[in-house]
């Protein structure tokens, strides 16, 4: 049964297009992270350079962060809300439609 799983053409193919899809989306994702920094870095020198204050520099920034909270909590807790809804629907009716979808 291994050499059958490890010598399927489609199995093999959908190794290789995750293993890739995950290593262009890590890239991405460190990417991401790596402008925000410099982003800051070039936002300082400036702000340095120019006798700027905190607050005259970041004042859009500090007016959306409790926005940007809200809205990270409010998705968090939807994941949160679906992933206990599914194990309630698949603890009462694992023969539904929704679980075998989910579940394939």
């Amino acid at each position: 049964m291994v050499w059958d799983v490890i010598t399927n053409p489609v199995l093999i193919v959908v190794r290789i297009i995750r293993h890739f899809i995950g290593e262009w989306l890590t890239d991405r994702i460190k990417g991401f992270f790596r402008w925000i920094a410099h982003w800051f870095e070039r936002k300082r020198a400036y702000r340095l350079e120019h006798g700027h204050g905190i607050l005259r520099t970041y004042w859009l920034q500090i007016i959306l962060s409790p926005f940007v909270a809200i809205v990270l909590w409010l998705g968090s807790m939807l994941i949160y809300g679906m992933t206990l809804g599914y194990e309630e629907i698949k603890q009462e009716d694992p023969n539904s439609g929704i679980v075998k979808l989910l579940e394939d």
